[in-house]
C-alpha cells in the first residue's frame, strides 16, 4: 500500500485502535521481523507497534 493511500484511509475514517503492527519498506525484500536484530538486518525503514489494553479492577 502506498503512503498516500494509507493516509487517506486514516484521515477519512474513524477507527478504535486496539492493535497495530505497521512496517515501512521503501523498496526491497519484505520480511517478517520479530526481534531488534532482525530489524537491523532487514530492509525495513520504520516500525510502529501499538497495543491498547484495558484492565478492569476486581470488585
Amino acid at each position: 500500500m502506498e503512503g498516500t493511500e494509507l493516509k487517506a484511509l486514516l484521515e477519512n475514517n474513524c477507527y478504535y485502535l486496539i492493535f497495530a503492527d505497521l512496517k515501512s519498506y521503501s523498496q526491497g525484500k519484505v520480511t517478517e521481523i520479530h526481534t531488534y536484530e532482525e530489524f537491523l538486518q532487514s530492509e525495513c525503514e520504520f516500525v510502529l507497534l501499538i497495543v491498547d489494553s484495558c484492565i478492569q479492577p476486581s470488585i
